[in-house]
């Protein structure tokens, strides 16, 4: 549990190195997030009602999880990944992406 601004001042230097440094921010607990964070977040990681808060949709089946990704996405994360319990998981990669997401459930 760390403070937003720190989550952001951590984000924006690793960034800012010359490594190509990913960056990933798992939104727990819920919480919202200043503006400027999302721009520095590669993957951004959050459940139902993270979701939810976050993008102002409700979160209640992998549909309405793939539109609040696309929220956040519009916020400025590159991907996004949406955990739903039992019920799966929404990814959604940037369009320029020639990523492969695989799930295997067990």
């Amino acid at each position: 549990e760390v403070p937003s601004a720190a989550n952001y001042r951590a984000m924006k230097i690793a960034k800012e190195n010359p490594h190509n440094t990913i960056t990933v921010l798992n939104v727990a607990p819920a919480a919202k997030l200043d503006n400027e964070t999302y721009t520095v977040v590669d993957f951004l990681v959050v459940n139902e009602s993270e979701a939810t808060l976050l993008s102002d949709i409700e979160v209640i089946d992998i549909a309405s999880a793939e539109r609040a990704a696309k929220v956040l996405q519009e916020k400025g994360s590159k991907s996004i990944i949406v955990t739903m319990g039992g019920h799966g998981v929404a990814v959604l990669l940037p369009s320029d992406s020639n990523a492969t997401v695989s799930f295997v459930f067990v």
